[in-house]
């Protein structure tokens, strides 16, 4: 247990490093994509659109794959799980998304970057130069959901928020739907809480002086 409980801490300790630096990875790559397509001088453009393939490849795509891992090993090892609360499938959902979209968003950083180590950054190419900044500007808004999803779920109770399904309140909301077990239509046993009897507190007996056992 003790292993285990370790391995659970490095994982959510790399997940949160990991999530960290794709942040500020992307950060960086949106910083490059704004200069190389505002700036006026051609040796800025040329550079910004040089370093931002290495960012990509090297830093961006690595730290994208060690959050979403990281992140499926942390639900997987933890008494939150990864669907049974809603908020942690979004977390995924997003992540996967966002891992995807990255490595289509490769192609035109790798062209771009091509461009670059020729010569002049051509008009024609305008199109996506502002492609690369929408979507660097897209991933930090997915960041930004995932990372506000995550801090308003992080001081509920996992224990508290699973839905227990033999207490006597979800019992008794289920018997005011009008549901029931379901043994009684298949085995012919009826439910015991079918009537909603038994979740009444049965009555202490009264003694009565001179009455029998």
């Amino acid at each position: 247990m003790a292993l285990l409980s370790r391995l659970r801490k490095f994982a959510l300790t790399v997940h949160v490093m990991s999530s960290v630096g794709w942040f500020g990875a992307v950060a960086a790559s949106l910083s490059l994509a704004v200069v190389g397509l505002t700036s006026q001088d051609t040796q800025t453009v040329r550079a910004s659109y040089v370093a931002m393939e290495p960012v990509t490849w090297f830093v961006v795509v690595p730290l994208a794959f060690a959050s979403l891992l990281t992140g499926l090993v942390s639900a997987l090892g933890s008494t939150w799980g990864l669907f049974r609360h809603h908020w942690v499938l979004l977390k995924l959902v997003l992540t996967s998304l966002a891992t995807v979209v990255l490595l289509i968003h490769t192609q035109p950083v790798g062209h771009m970057a091509g461009v670059a180590a020729q010569g002049p950054v051509p008009d024609a190419d305008q199109p996506a130069q502002v492609q690369l900044v929408v979507a660097a500007a897209a991933a930090l808004l997915v960041f930004l959901v995932t990372t506000t999803v995550g801090v308003q779920a992080a001081g509920r109770d996992p224990v508290r928020a699973a839905p227990n399904f033999f207490s006597a309140g979800h019992v008794a909301s289920r018997v005011r739907r009008g549901r029931h077990c379901g043994h009684g239509s298949r085995s012919g046993v009826r439910c015991p809480f079918r009537s909603g009897a038994g979740l009444k507190t049965p009555r202490r007996p009264v003694y009565t002086p001179g009455a029998s056992c």
